[in-house]
């Protein structure tokens, strides 16, 4: 009898260790998210491949920022204007498309140019 509590006293430390450990929590986090989905699903929209789709897209746009800020950290400094040269090309973007009309192909680079110069003026300032 006490043979078997051990052994139980056991398989359960060692389950333990790994839901504490980085993958055991992941997997806690996925689980938390997947009761939460189903249970706030609304017409089965949790469960659609578009959902978590247009989730990734909205949420790519942080993964290239980060990716860029990852060679700023890197060097040695914070540069706390990436969020505001991000709004700035947004809104320049939309500019030249919308209001001022014009094609995507003339748009692109010029939002391009403009990212570029004010980068290169605040890295300048920076420096």
């Amino acid at each position: 009898m006490n043979h078997s509590r051990t052994l139980q006293d056991r398989q359960s430390s060692a389950v333990w260790q790994w839901l504490s450990g980085p993958s055991g929590r992941a997997l806690l986090a996925l689980c938390l998210v997947l009761l939460l989905g189903a249970i706030f699903n609304h017409g089965g929209a949790f469960f659609k491949l578009q959902t978590h789709r247009d989730t990734l897209r909205q949420a790519s746009v942080y993964g290239i920022l980060a990716c860029g800020m990852t060679l700023v950290i890197i060097t040695g400094g914070i540069d706390l204007s990436v969020g505001s040269l991000l709004g700035l090309t947004a809104v320049s973007v939309s500019l030249f498309l919308m209001h001022w009309q014009w094609s995507a192909w003339i748009a692109v680079p010029a939002v391009l140019l403009v990212g570029a110069a004010c980068g290169a003026v605040s890295g300048t300032v920076t420096a």
